[in-house]
């Protein structure tokens, strides 16, 4: 870890030292389950106004944070493994604690690692984001791709594949993006995932499009810790298309997201991944989102670029800037 990031560490812990211990104590708990935190909190009248001021406090510090300027990794990787514990101690004043997901379904899919949308999210797929499916006809003529419109971003544009056609994504579709992942439930999963409040802090759109020798080879994504990915078909899907593929368990067997608007939420860093080359006259259009925990309530839905990524330092705002 950098000088940098054992700055920052230090800074947390002085910061959240002497009256407010036990929030000091939380933070630097591994805090794979939000419920056993909890116990270092209480919720009755009598507390409220201490609860208030912890609260307070850590606002203070997460604004500190976002002032964090940095383009080096390690530091980068130490800013987002404590924003995870600031937003999952966060959910304890924000909102009740408890699974947005059925128990059954949200300890699966953290087992799991991903989670398949069932057959009533179709219609959503079809209609809340027809916006894309529209636009995704008309952007083929050359391959388009964003520079980054975030500063807060660690990557620059690059070439894109020579089959993958990138959707410049305009402000109305990332309201669209909104009202699908509450609707269809994603957020509710992502919630779930990370016991935190979330946001989409990424949204890119392509077409993938038949070429001889380019395809997507399998891989493990390098965002950094803590995200979730969800993929978002149209129509039907088969494996000629150039599907999206992952392994549950790695060695395993490729799991295929084929079938009707098929749609899935994983955790792309941990599950080895690929697409397939789409098969002469066959192509796949996808929606790709990128899920991370949110320190506030509210669900931000911001497009960061073309290029896969989550900012730098998630503390500070994730609204873009061109």
């Amino acid at each position: 870890m950098s000088t940098t990031a054992a700055a920052i560490i230090d800074d947390i812990n002085a910061t959240l030292a002497g009256d407010t211990v036990d929030l000091s104590h939380a933070i630097f708990m591994r805090l794979s389950d939000a419920k056993a935190a909890a116990a270092h909190f209480t919720f009755g009248d009598a507390e409220r106004r201490e609860n208030r001021a912890k609260l307070e406090r850590l606002v203070q510090v997460h604004r500190a944070l976002g002032t964090v300027r940095t383009e080096d990794h390690a530091t980068s990787m130490g800013l987002y493994v404590f924003y995870n514990l600031f937003c999952q101690l966060a959910s304890l004043f924000f909102h009740p604690l408890g699974p947005a997901l059925p128990a059954q379904t949200a300890e699966t899919f953290k087992a799991q690692r991903f989670l398949f949308l069932g057959d009533k999210q179709r219609e959503l797929t079809r209609t809340v984001l027809s916006g894309f499916w529209r636009a995704l006809e008309t952007c083929t003529a050359t391959a388009r791709f964003e520079v980054r419109l975030n500063s807060n971003y660690p990557w620059e544009g690059q070439a894109s594949m020579p089959n993958q056609f990138f959707l410049s994504i305009p402000a109305a579709l990332l309201d669209d993006v909104k009202r699908y992942v509450i609707q269809s439930g994603l957020a509710a999963a992502a919630e779930s995932y990370f016991n935190s409040k979330v946001g989409v802090c990424n949204v890119r759109s392509w077409r993938y499009v038949h070429h001889q020798t380019a395809y997507v080879d399998g891989h493990r994504d390098k965002i950094g810790p803590l995200f979730l990915k969800a993929m978002i078909f149209p129509g039907v899907v088969t494996p000629e298309d150039g599907c999206f593929e992952f392994l549950p368990t790695d060695p395993g067997t490729w799991t295929q997201v084929i079938g009707d608007h098929p749609v899935v939420i994983c955790d792309t860093q941990v599950l080895h991944h690929r697409a397939l080359a789409p098969q002469p006259g066959h192509h796949r259009d996808v929606i790709e989102l990128t899920f991370i925990p949110r320190f506030e309530d509210g669900l931000p839905v911001v497009g960061g670029g073309g290029v896969v990524g989550a900012p730098y330092n998630p503390f500070a705002a994730w609204t873009p800037t061109v």
